[in-house]
C-alpha cells in the first residue's frame, strides 16, 4: 500500500506516516551522497593493490613495491597490503622494511601468531631502531639534558 498524497507507505503489515517517509528518504540521500567519497578510497587501494599482485606474480618486485606503496598510502588499514609489501620487502632483500610491514600487518591482524613471529624475527635481524628504507627521514634522537 502506497499513497503519494498523504505520505503512507506499508512495508508487510506495517503502515509509516510522512514522518518516516521522510526520514527514509532523508537517509537513502545521505547514503547516495556519500557513498562515492568512501568507496573511491577503496577503490584505489584495491586498483593499486591489484596491480601489485599481477607484478608480484610476474616477479616484477619492484614495481610491485611502487604499487603497493600506494595501495598503503591511500588505505593504511588494508591488511592484505602490508602482508604483501613485507613479503616483497624480503625478496628484496629489505629487512627492515619487511619488518616494519609485518609489525604493521600484526597490529591490524594481532590474532595471526605468523605475523607477530615474522615481526619480530626480523625486528632481531635489523639492529638499532628501524626506519623505513626510502620512504622517510630518520628521527633524530632526543636532546639530553
Amino acid at each position: 500500500m502506497m499513497n503519494v498524497g498523504p505520505f503512507r507507505f506499508a512495508v508487510g503489515s506495517r503502515q509509516f506516516g510522512a514522518s518516516a517517509a521522510r526520514q527514509i528518504a532523508a537517509l537513502v540521500l545521505a547514503i547516495g551522497l556519500f557513498a562515492p567519497a568512501f568507496s573511491g578510497c577503496i577503490t584505489e587501494s584495491k586498483r593499486h593493490f591489484d596491480r601489485a599482485r599481477i607484478l608480484f606474480e610476474r616477479r616484477d618486485l619492484k614495481d610491485a613495491k611502487l604499487e603497493l606503496l600506494q595501495a598503503v598510502k591511500a588505505d593504511p588499514d588494508m591488511l592484505e597490503a602490508h602482508k604483501l609489501l613485507a613479503r616483497v620487502d624480503e625478496y628484496l632483500g629489505d629487512q627492515q622494511d619487511a619488518a616494519l610491514e609485518y609489525e604493521a600487518a600484526a597490529r591490524l591482524d594481532p590474532a595471526d601468531a605468523k605475523l607477530r613471529y615474522k615481526a619480530r624475527f626480523y625486528r632481531q635481524k635489523v639492529p638499532g631502531r628501524l626506519e623505513p628504507s626510502g620512504r622517510a627521514d630518520p628521527t633524530p634522537a632526543p636532546a639530553r639534558g
